[in-house]
């Protein structure tokens, strides 16, 4: 969706139009789950959590001022707050800040299994600001500068981030399957 295309919507969703909103709901919560998930490791507080987001957006959206950056930006830093929080009131409940999803996906051949289990076990070498670059980026879809938004960086502190993460991960890989090594 161009920005031109976005900026007309959110003018719709601030009028309240409910057309405008499923529209946003349909390009947005599938990667704010995604973004979520990897956050929490728990599908189902995952998708309750979008959906929070948008009930917080359709709240807040008067208080939205339109910049030319995608709105996408806007809801991944309620995604990102809603998320912290949850983390945290579970940390304090049972001293888990994340809990990895028991299994992969159903329908997935057992190879793609073991190595989504390799790079979410590499992910959580990184530190919490690198998994949520890495996750922003490279399974949420956003670009530099929407994920500098979402993590109030700049852009050229998001793509430090971003190449100490990867190289990070890249260690991690190495350790855990000397496959990944001088690929």
């Amino acid at each position: 969706m161009s920005t031109e295309d976005e900026g007309g919507l959110v003018a719709r969703a601030k009028a309240m139009d409910d057309a405008a909103w499923a529209h946003l709901l349909h390009a947005y919560y599938p990667r704010l789950r995604t973004y979520i998930w990897n956050r929490i490791g728990d599908d189902g507080a995952a998708e309750d959590l979008a959906a929070q987001v948008f009930e917080e957006a359709v709240v807040r959206i008067g208080d939205y001022e339109w910049r030319g950056l995608p709105f996408g930006a806007w809801l991944f830093r309620i995604a990102r707050n809603i998320s912290t929080d949850f983390v945290r009131k579970r940390a304090r409940r049972t001293g888990v800040a994340f809990e990895p999803a028991e299994q992969a996906p159903l329908g997935r051949g057992l190879e793609q299994r073991v190595e989504t289990q390799q790079l979410r076990e590499a992910l959580q070498q990184l530190n919490d600001e690198q998994r949520q670059v890495v996750v922003l980026r490279f399974m949420s879809g956003l670009s530099t500068e929407e994920a500098g938004v979402v993590m109030n960086k700049s852009t050229g502190a998001i793509k430090a981030i971003q190449h100490r993460a990867l190289r990070a991960m890249r260690r991690a890989l190495d350790q855990i399957d000397p496959m990944f090594r001088g690929g």
